[in-house]
């Protein structure tokens, strides 16, 4: 009986084992599998291990999408910055220009993250001239060393790795499996694209008139004080060839967070524009535009969903000027 029941127990757990080894082996090739479709699909449009070349737009999340955007060679300029930048349109703001722009700004970006996207732009568009507008504001003139570096995560190795790096962080990216599937759909013609071509999508945070109850400003860092984002911005900017044309931009903002005149904030904001003025200044072919002022668009809550965005209402204001600056400025395609 013994006997009997232990080779029953053997029998058991050989077929257990062998049910298991078969289980493990269909996991590891469903996996080898997945990982191969991902990495072939090029989800994010990289053109790396790809099966083709062609850029899609296969989610609406610009830190992800933005690395499509800026291998695209039919547009020769591009719009970088934070969420103050996102809303402008780059059809109005290049105008009757001969500007093909792109929208590569990100909602809550640091310094570090909106130039390696620019840095990305640059190396994709190395032949002919180009134009970098960047939209700051005033984050941009803190002291705070997360102006440079935020908390945010951010896919650098999308922008700038080895293709070890690429394929070890896109294999633990559960966004890429979605966007994977989503770019075969695009494919298919069973769904379209999340953005426009150029990275433009409208963009409403629905006004909060709540916000805009608060105290102006009035103390700061000493004028003197550093100001790490602007140092990021300087060197991506020195590191730019004489054919490529730049405008820096200080984006409106709500009369509520401007620094009440005379204060030590708004000493610190006026050393900072001084900066970004200079900084544009020793290049050829830059501009530099101020819209951070006390003016009606600035004293209209109307023209804001917050202090800080420009809504529907405001926003063609916003592009009108960026517009006339290049305009004015001379900027043009050689």
């Amino acid at each position: 009986m013994s006997s009997s029941t232990s080779s029953f127990e053997q029998a058991a757990v050989a077929g257990w084992s062998k049910w298991l080894v078969r289980y493990l082996v269909t996991l590891a090739v469903l996996a080898a599998a997945l990982a191969l479709f991902v990495v072939v699909m090029d989800p994010f449009s990289t053109g790396r291990f790809a099966l083709t070349q062609r850029i899609d737009i296969t989610t609406s999340n610009p830190r992800l999408s933005d690395a499509a955007l800026v291998r695209d060679k039919r547009f020769n300029g591009a719009i970088f910055g934070d969420s103050v930048a996102i809303g402008l349109d780059p059809q109005a703001v290049a105008s009757q220009s001969k500007w093909r722009l792109l929208q590569l700004a990100m909602f809550a970006a640091s310094a570090r993250e909106v130039t390696t996207v620019a840095s990305a732009f640059e190396r994709h568009h190395s032949d002919g001239s180009t134009l970098e507008i960047f939209v700051v504001d005033s984050r941009w003139c803190s002291d705070d060393p997360k102006a440079q570096d935020s908390d945010a995560v951010f896919p650098a190795w999308l922008y700038n790795s080895n293709d070890a790096t690429y394929l070890a962080n896109l294999q633990l990216s559960s966004e890429a499996v979605v966007a994977s599937v989503t770019r075969l759909q695009i494919w298919a013609g069973l769904v379209q694209p999340p953005l426009r071509e150029d990275g433009y999508a409208p963009w409403s945070y629905g006004h909060n008139a709540a916000t805009f109850i608060q105290t102006r400003p009035v103390e700061a860092a000493a004028p003197t004080a550093p100001m790490p984002a602007l140092d990021v911005l300087a060197a991506h900017i020195s590191a730019l060839g004489d054919n490529r044309a730049l405008a820096v931009v200080f984006a409106p903002q709500h009369v509520s967070v401007l620094p009440v005149p005379g204060s030590a904030a708004a000493v610190r904001l006026e050393a900072c524009k001084q900066r970004v003025h200079d900084m544009v200044a020793r290049r050829p072919r830059a501009a530099y535009l101020d819209l951070m002022i006390e003016n009606p668009l600035a004293q209209d809550a109307e023209n804001f969903t917050d202090p800080l965005h420009l809504d529907g209402r405001g926003l063609p204001s916003f592009a009108a000027s960026v517009a006339q600056l290049i305009e004015q400025s001379g900027l043009k395609p050689d």
